[in-house]
């Protein structure tokens, strides 16, 4: 078995934020509206924990890059979504290092208006980081950037004009 390249590696790891913010930010946000401290609290370090992966993702990206470079791949994709990741690396870092602080505030006298802070904040990041995926995305999927036409609806069906019914490529359209 062959080892992992720089794109591969990026690609699994940058998951890690996008998917597990917004899953910290559900826990965090459980434990404030139940008024539960330590379910806020494990929020926090579990949001600590996932936002600081973002640095993995940023130090693979220039790997990323030299492999996915080698395809042919438009610049202009590339270039769009490592600015917008440099900006989202340093944003959520920032929420990283909020989480971790209002956590050790909070690790002996809870304080519900600050982890509403960091639950506020998580909003704004969360989109970056899926905004950041997709653009990541638009640099070997063409079919999801914009003014793409797609051919076809993709479900293997295609919708018989004259009486407007599905006629179901390939398979038994029940007639």
């Amino acid at each position: 078995m062959d080892p992992m390249n720089g794109a591969q590696f990026h690609v699994i790891v940058n998951h890690v934020a996008i998917i597990g913010v917004p899953v910290a930010a559900l826990v965090l946000g459980w434990g404030i509206v139940r008024n539960k401290p330590d379910v806020a609290r494990v929020g926090l370090g579990v949001l600590a924990m996932v936002a600081a992966s973002v640095l993995l993702a940023y130090l693979t990206g220039e790997p990323a890059e030299e492999v996915v470079e080698s395809y042919n791949v438009d610049e202009e994709y590339i270039h769009a979504h490592e600015d917008f990741g440099t900006i989202t690396t340093w944003l959520t870092g920032a929420l990283a290092v909020l989480a971790l602080g209002v956590l050790l505030a909070v690790r002996k006298t809870y304080r519900r208006g600050l982890a509403m802070l960091v639950l506020i904040a998580v909003l704004p990041v969360s989109g970056m980081l899926a905004w950041t995926g997709h653009l990541g995305g638009e640099i070997r999927h063409p079919e999801i950037r914009p003014g793409t036409s797609v051919q076809g609806d993709g479900g293997g069906h295609e919708e018989d004009e004259s009486s407007g019914r599905d006629r179901g490529r390939g398979g038994d359209d029940g007639d």
